[in-house]
């Protein structure tokens, strides 16, 4: 019995004194139809016999390869680990040398994980508001291990991307954007839209998700847009009066000229006094015809919404000389 005790202790410390090999995969997302490679590094001091495959911390329906490598495909990997898409799969393996007829395993390797995916979800869209700015969550209904960017539009207008953070619970992953109202109120009328999709990361070829159903923000009545004038000299002054239909609070209006969104003239009384030589400038002397719009905000729980954009409104600009 002591001799018995002693030889099981000796071969487990032979083993123990084996260097513990390494599972590789690429790629280590894939859709069912595609293939996995999993290689099973081994040191290479050691000759190796063959090695094993398992899955899930299973030693059950081991694979053996004595090349060390397996390809499967996506179908093929879910089927072995007993499971339907989507699902991460964790891969272990362990390698036997032989030593004096005796086949000796080694420690097993640390886990590869490799997801397998079908069609993807949609992901669901939440806002939310304070004193500040927006906050918009991107929730992706997918429990698997893989890393994802999620992108978050105003109709087909990239506003941002982030990549998601596992939730606490693990259930999920949730991509948080963080938008501050003035960065809504310089966008096109759209902006009042928002939805998000996802792609997971380092995949080939990408793999995409539909888009989220649409946040839509409370409506507003168009704003409209009058001028004085529709014909002036340099020296001359238009009055510009951006109104709405119901007679709302507008908080600020803001005047775009020729469809550019950045240096928009923002007024809190909504009437804009200006020559015909400060339009020039203001439009950076593109023509001697220019096209201005407006827009107003209301503010509400503390978020400033903006209104869908006015009609244009021409205004010709004749020289003096």
């Amino acid at each position: 019995m002591e001799l018995f005790i002693f030889i099981a202790f000796q071969l487990l410390m032979e083993v123990q004194s084996y260097k513990s090999p390494a599972v590789r995969v690429s790629p280590d997302v894939l859709r069912e139809s595609r293939s996995v490679k999993m290689i099973c590094e081994t040191p290479a001091d050691v000759t190796v016999k063959q090695c094993h495959f398992y899955r899930n911390s299973e030693q059950e329906n081991i694979k053996v390869r004595p090349s060390c490598e397996l390809e499967l495909t996506g179908v093929e990997v879910l089927r072995w680990a007993d499971v339907k898409s989507p699902a991460s799969v964790d891969i272990y393996c362990f390698y036997i040398i032989t030593e004096h007829g005796i086949n000796k395993p080694s420690s097993y390797s640390p886990a590869a994980t490799v997801t397998v995916l079908g069609s993807l979800q949609k992901p669901f869209i939440s806002v939310s508001d304070d004193d500040v700015q927006i906050n918009i969550a991107c929730e992706i209904p997918l429990s698997v291990r893989a890393d994802f960017i999620c992108s978050l539009y105003t109709e087909d207008v990239l506003l941002h991307t982030h990549i998601s953070q596992k939730s606490q619970f693990g259930e999920y992953h949730l991509c948080m954007f963080y938008l501050k109202n003035s960065e809504l109120l310089t966008r096109s009328v759209n902006s009042r839209h928002l939805s998000c999709d996802y792609y997971i990361i380092n995949t080939e070829p990408e793999i995409r998700s539909p888009r989220s159903d649409t946040h839509t923000f409370r409506d507003l009545p168009q704003a409209r847009l009058t001028a004085s004038a529709s014909v002036i000299m340099e020296t001359d002054t238009v009055q510009l009066s951006c109104e709405n239909t119901k007679d709302l609070k507008m908080e600020m209006c803001y005047f775009n000229i020729n469809e550019r969104e950045t240096n928009s003239k923002l007024s809190s009384s909504c009437q804009l006094s200006l020559t015909g030589s400060q339009i020039s400038i203001w439009s950076e002397g593109q023509s001697s015809s220019v096209r201005i719009t407006c827009f107003y905000t209301e503010k509400k729980s503390q978020v400033q919404t903006p209104s869908p954009h006015s009609d244009p409104v021409t205004i010709t600009i004749q020289s003096e000389s």
